[in-house]
């Protein structure tokens, strides 16, 4: 649960994903110009990434390896 906040401090900020408001202490993510935040983020990185997936057989079939010597 975040921290409690007072009925007079104003969001710094809104999350493009959820629409929530984000204070200024809170970190969120900056993601090619959208605010996300913290409780959004895994959900937003899955989508963001999903059409860099793969099926595990693929890697074996085309041997995808980090070093290219």
């Amino acid at each position: 649960m975040g921290p409690e906040y007072t009925q007079n401090e104003q969001p710094a900020a809104v999350c493009d994903r959820c629409g929530g408001e984000i204070y200024p202490e809170e970190l969120v993510h900056l993601i090619d110009g959208f605010i996300i935040c913290a409780e959004c983020f895994e959900d937003y990185a899955y989508e963001y990434f999903e059409s860099c997936m793969i099926a595990a057989e693929e890697l074996t079939e085309k041997r995808y390896t980090y070093d290219d010597d």
